[in-house]
């Protein structure tokens, strides 16, 4: 038998509640009147209403809730914040703290994120509401296996709505602060900055994020900030270090993207005395973060070598060629001398760290041998005899990321490290051998993920038409567009006919408009379609 009171209480369980009401109802868990503009509730007993969300999120998947512990939500959250929250904020923060956070610290221990984001979230409504809406799009992102960046409007979906709400309102407390005299509000700021960066970015939307980007390097410049990473001073950090860290490797990984060479160059800054009594011979790494840090200079510097020398012609690197030269090869001294400095600790010390850090030292090793390449081809345009000499060098790039892969099965979604994007971008794209660079497609396609500025779905889709466009203009690898991958009786997966039936496969399963994202977000795709000649130009149309 049950009580009247139970009885009660099961009825109320079952029935549904509104989730129209205003913020602070919601928060409060009370029941909203829904009065338009602000709510009798709250103004009836003097309370500030917080009015209401245009966007709701869809209640939580069976997965999500085994994932983040729904008891386990109000019990992390429920404590310890100065602002009301509404239950679609706990959720997304929820994710952010138990998912999110972990994520970014999977290839490398991040004071940034385990320490510095977490507890600023908790303590300013600014950084929670940035890191709310990150956390959204991050679950968005991961629930469609980290779909194509695109330049999609956030009117179509309710995650990118609700995030682009939680942006707004961060910036709306930043702005109200904006004369503040609070000695935090520059790690706030920053914070954010980079937040929005981050949060634009999984939206696809480069231009963006750019902005974002260039406003907290302005912010660094103006404070001198950059110098910390490369002669820190007994004197108290302006910025927290690792923030710093963080924005100055967005800024030599956006160079790529034309937006310009890295601003902080903080591989020209003034460096601590050298204590080796030969200053140019290489002093061995003893830690990870030695080596992290030597590496953001040595990548600083061939950026700022590159990304000029990949837009120029070959008449104007004819005309510039002893200058360009001499740079080359320093730079290419840098690389070495960085290499003689890690390989000691690489090959010694790689058996007694932690599985992260072994991961850590794979990636770094793949990230040196790719810019050593890179900056050896980039002033060599579109002469093929000396791009085949380099075929076995980029081999080795795809080996070693293979063998990444394998030993290193848990993979995170989003980064803002070091990966294995940038160093597959020339085997996917440059090389000779067709057979490599389906290989390097392919490694890109089986961890879709984000590296800051990188989007392995993008770079695959980029190298995916490159060779689609090779193929077809060889004789006799034309495609029937009939053909099905189980209709071809060829095993052999690197034969011509059947990678052409693939990603035709993959084309016409995702329409995605492949070609048209490429050219907005970057100027790639027109620079490839022009190496092909004009007889083959049609196939796009078959996108």
């Amino acid at each position: 038998m049950h009580s009247p009171a139970s009885e009660s209480r099961r009825r109320r369980i079952k029935s549904k509640r509104s989730r129209a009401g205003c913020r602070t109802c919601r928060a409060r868990h009370i029941k909203c009147d829904e009065t338009p503009g602000c709510c009798r509730n709250c103004t009836s007993t003097g309370r500030s209403c917080d009015g209401y969300d245009m966007h709701r999120l869809p209640a939580m998947s069976k997965s999500l809730v085994k994932l983040l512990g729904a008891s386990q939500i109000a019990v992390d959250i429920g404590n310890g914040f100065r602002w009301a929250m509404t239950s679609d904020e706990r959720r997304c923060f929820s994710y952010f703290q138990h998912h999110s956070v972990p994520t970014f610290c999977e290839t490398v221990d991040s004071s940034l994120w385990q320490r510095l984001v977490l507890q600023m979230a908790q303590s300013d409504p600014a950084v929670y509401h940035a890191a709310v809406a990150l956390s959204a799009l991050h679950q968005d992102s991961e629930a469609k296996a980290m779909p194509l960046a695109a330049d999609i409007p956030a009117h179509q979906d309710t995650w990118p709505r609700f995030a682009q709400e939680q942006l707004g309102r961060a910036f709306q407390i930043l702005t109200r602060r904006r004369a503040s005299h609070d000695p935090r509000l520059r790690d706030i700021t920053l914070l954010c900055c980079l937040l929005f960066v981050l949060s634009d970015l999984l939206r696809g939307q480069y231009d963006g994020a750019f902005a974002h980007l260039q406003s907290g390097l302005r912010i660094l410049q103006e404070l001198q900030a950059e110098r910390e990473l490369v002669a820190p001073t007994p004197r108290q950090e302006q910025v927290e270090q690792c923030l710093v860290a963080a924005f100055a490797h967005l800024d030599i990984t956006s160079a790529h993207f034309g937006v310009g060479a890295p601003l902080l160059c903080i591989d020209v800054l003034p460096r601590e005395p050298h204590p080796h009594p030969h200053p140019h011979s290489p002093i061995p790494f003893h830690t990870l973060r030695e080596t992290r840090d030597a590496l953001h200079l040595v990548l600083s510097a061939s950026y700022r070598f590159m990304v000029p020398c990949m837009g120029m012609s070959e008449t104007e690197i004819a005309e510039n060629y002893g200058p360009i030269l001499s740079e080359q090869l320093d730079i290419i001294s840098q690389i070495t001398h960085f290499w003689d400095s890690f390989s000691p600790f690489y090959y010694t010390s790689y058996p007694h760290i932690s599985h992260i850090d072994q991961r850590s030292a794979e990636i770094i090793h793949l990230q040196y041998i790719g810019l050593l390449v890179s900056v050896k081809t980039c002033t060599l345009g579109r002469n093929e005899s000396a791009l085949s000499y380099f075929t076995p060098e980029l081999e080795t790039i795809v080996a070693l990321a293979e063998s990444i892969l394998d030993r290193f099965p848990k993979r995170p979604t989003i980064s803002v490290d070091f990966g294995i994007i940038a160093p597959l971008y020339h085997p996917a794209l440059s090389c000779r051998d067709y057979t490599v660079r389906w290989r390097a497609i392919k490694l890109l396609r089986a961890w879709p993920h984000r590296e800051g500025p990188f989007d392995s779905n993008w770079i695959a889709s980029l190298a995916e038409e490159a060779l689609r466009l090779e193929l077809l203009s060889r004789p006799g690898d034309g495609l029937d567009i009939g053909f099905s991958l189980s209709g071809l009786e060829d095993d052999d997966e690197f034969s011509p006919k059947r990678i052409l039936t693939w990603i035709h496969y993959r084309h016409s399963a995702y329409p995605s408009q492949i070609a048209d994202s490429c050219y907005m977000v970057f100027g790639d795709y027109k620079r490839i379609t022009e190496q092909i000649p004009d007889s083959h130009r049609y196939h796009l149309a078959e996108m």
